[in-house]
């Protein structure tokens, strides 16, 4: 599962990304912490306001605006993606157009369970949000750069009998194609 920092990361990150998918997890702690930021940003504004001798009918004088205008389409390319999880078009953001039950209706989609498949925007997610490697459009494996956090976390833990097994045959592999191998064709 996506935690708050991974979710702006990703946010920040794929912000002119409309394909894809974005889990529920990733979604929702990046709405929280926009709603956080604009709370922010208007106590800001409301106090700046407050203590200025005229108030400034520019817009761009205030942060709110700013900060909606920084996020808009990082959020709109979010939001398309956590459709295509859902296993939904990205056009279905203009279900939001319909007077009265609209909003109402993208908000129970966007807390819809993600699909358990793999579907045309890309593949299912594992439970902890992340897949190891991924394959690019042109067949190379790509490492996905959340896998850092992933390693943190077992850091902390005691490696299995089967890991330490698997790490050993690794070394001892290593060892016998680049150190031995080197050596027979040094002499």
């Amino acid at each position: 599962m996506f935690g708050p920092i991974a979710s702006f990361e990703n946010f920040m990150f794929n912000a002119f990304n409309f394909t894809g998918r974005a889990t529920r997890a990733e979604y929702w702690w990046v709405y929280f912490i926009r709603f956080v930021l604009f709370f922010a940003c208007l106590i800001a504004d409301v106090i700046a306001a407050g203590m200025a001798q005229t108030v400034s009918i520019n817009p761009l004088a205030y942060f709110t605006p700013w900060a909606i205008l920084l996020t808009i389409i990082p959020a709109t390319s979010l939001l398309a993606r956590r459709l295509h999880d859902t296993g939904r078009s990205s056009f279905w953001i203009l279900v939001a157009l319909v007077p009265g039950i609209g909003l109402p209706w993208l908000t129970a989609i966007l807390c819809a369970k993600s699909e358990d498949q793999d579907n045309k925007w890309g593949p299912m997610r594992s439970p902890s949000g992340l897949r190891p490697k991924q394959k690019t459009a042109s067949g190379k494996t790509k490492s996905d750069p959340m896998m850092g956090y992933v390693t943190l976390l077992k850091a902390s833990r005691e490696p299995t009998p089967e890991e330490v097994a698997a790490q050993r045959e690794q070394i001892s592999e290593y060892y016998r194609t680049q150190v031995l191998g080197a050596r027979q064709a040094s002499a």
